[in-house]
């Protein structure tokens, strides 16, 4: 089992928005990595959503990945 990591902890931090128009997969793409899933069907994305990933490379290195998905019409 994966050690958790906390925030302090990590060597580089990320922040990674994915902008666009509607319905052209963005909150696909972000579900896919963080979760391992695509969902079927998506409601539109209203404002913004974001979540956090915490990753370790092969040399030990520490990353914290935030990801923002965002709506726009």
């Amino acid at each position: 089992m994966q050690k958790e990591i906390k925030e302090e902890e990590c060597d580089y931090s990320f922040k990674i928005a994915l902008v666009g128009e509607c319905d052209v997969g963005k909150t696909c793409i972000w579900q896919n990595y963080l979760k391992g899933t695509i969902p079927k069907k998506t409601a539109p994305t209203i404002g913004v959503e974001f979540e956090t990933k915490f990753i370790t490379l092969s040399d030990g290195s520490r990353i914290k990945a935030q990801i923002w998905d965002t709506g726009t019409e």
